[in-house]
């Protein structure tokens, strides 16, 4: 399902570069790549309520756009750090896309996000630890 979105053209846009750039920059400092090349129509917001089974059907589109190749993935996985072999699940299952420089960006970017959103309040500070384990596991470029 995410290989079909990402082959949809749009000018429609779920995150900018300087977004991501800045968002990165934030939690993880100068050091680490922000920057991605490869940008893909992604469904924007996907976590698991958001996702449906047995029959697979994603919900909740309107942050649909474009996002640094691999974005769709890299929310669930950060959405997935308290259960590690959930997430590790994830990650082989997405690798192709996440192993990338713009799918470690996009990583990188989810996780800053949830942690933006722990700041925030709107999630629970508890999984502050565990993102940041994910966060190491990224590596810097």
């Amino acid at each position: 399902a995410l290989d079909a979105i990402g082959r949809v053209k749009t000018e429609r846009w779920r995150v900018t570069p300087d977004v991501v750039r800045s968002l990165i920059t934030k939690h993880f400092g100068d050091d680490v790549a922000c920057i991605a090349d490869d940008w893909r129509a992604a469904h924007g917001d996907l976590h698991w309520s958001n996702v449906t089974s047995p029959r697979l059907m994603l919900l909740d589109w309107e942050d649909w756009g474009l996002a640094p190749r691999g974005f769709d993935a890299a929310l669930l996985l950060a959405f997935s750090c308290a259960l590690p072999g959930l997430a590790a699940r994830i990650r082989m299952a997405f690798a192709n896309d996440l192993e990338t420089p713009s799918g470690r960006v996009a990583w990188r970017f989810a996780v800053a996000q949830l942690l933006d959103h722990i700041e925030d309040g709107w999630h629970h500070p508890y999984y502050r630890r565990p993102l940041a384990a994910m966060a190491g596991r990224i590596g810097p470029r």
